[in-house]
């Protein structure tokens, strides 16, 4: 597995604001795998809680050691933020709190620096083991997004008793947005 940081930045002044911690998989023959491919293989048989662990644990050790230059994080004290995809079988683990603060003890990363992306699709599939690990999560510091938003049962009912606290729009919705429409329109609905 390699990891891989893609830049947030602040569209009005170009600022990095924080990354995105990405897998890919080398693969000895196919060469890189796109998780499309092994992501959903991970997840049915369950080791995408060994590979969000590894991905958490790298992540969270490599940010912490990097150098801050100030006005480029999120917050005014620490690190720049750090953004990861959660799967719903990650949610679902009865350790996965435990694991999340384990891993932040030892990198010594913030938990007010992390933020956990969860498919809207997830979402609307969480069990009650996984919205309350949500926010147990959340009193720790950790902040969650909605990935994909408009793809699920999407409903801003649902989000009421969630620890959501972004959403990000599903690509189909907003790949148009420039041209005007009703694309358009309804973005600006949902912000």
């Amino acid at each position: 597995m390699q990891l891989l940081f893609q830049p947030i930045c602040d569209l009005d002044t170009g600022s990095l604001r924080g990354v995105e911690a990405t897998v890919r998989w080398d693969h000895p023959r196919r060469g890189t795998v796109a998780p499309a491919v092994w992501h959903p293989l991970a997840e049915e048989s369950g080791l995408i809680v060994d590979v969000g662990e590894w991905l958490l644990e790298q992540a969270c050790s490599a940010v912490s050691r990097w150098p801050t230059v100030p006005g480029e994080r999120l917050g005014e004290d620490g690190p720049l933020a750090l953004t990861l995809k959660v799967s719903l079988r990650q949610l679902q683990s009865d350790t996965f709190v435990a694991m999340v603060q384990r891993v932040l003890a030892a990198s010594g990363f913030p938990a007010s620096s992390l933020l956990f992306e969860v498919t809207d699709d997830a979402l609307t599939r969480a069990s009650a083991t996984a919205r309350d690990q949500m926010q147990r999560l959340h009193h720790l510091g950790i902040r969650f997004i909605v990935d994909d938003f408009g793809m699920g049962a999407s409903s801003l009912g649902y989000l009421q008793g969630l620890a959501v606290d972004m959403l990000k729009i599903d690509r189909t919705f907003v790949q148009g947005v420039a041209r005007g429409g009703s694309q358009t329109a309804l973005a600006r609905t949902i912000v």
